[in-house]
């Protein structure tokens, strides 16, 4: 899993896995992420054709990851599960 770690952020590039979960809904997705899911999702212009062109160009090309987009989690502090917000 590819991350990239600030003070208050996660970066997360989508794998196949993780663009499938996008497409099951916003409460699957936060939950293979173990994160809050976000009152809306998915964010404009990701609708799901977007998430389904992710998936399959990554399931196709499993090495191109980070090139098929990122998820971005906000860290709330260590007690509380990170919100999923972009």
């Amino acid at each position: 899993m590819l991350k990239i770690k600030t003070g208050r952020l996660t970066l997360l590039a989508l794998d196949a896995g993780i663009a499938e979960a996008q497409l099951q809904g916003p409460v699957i997705l936060a939950a293979c992420l173990g994160a809050v899911p976000p009152a809306a999702w998915p964010p404009e212009p990701f609708d799901a054709e977007v998430a389904a062109w992710s998936r399959e160009g990554l399931t196709r090309e499993p090495g191109a990851i980070g090139w098929y987009g990122w998820l971005i989690l906000e860290d709330v502090g260590e007690s509380c599960p990170p919100r999923l917000v972009g």
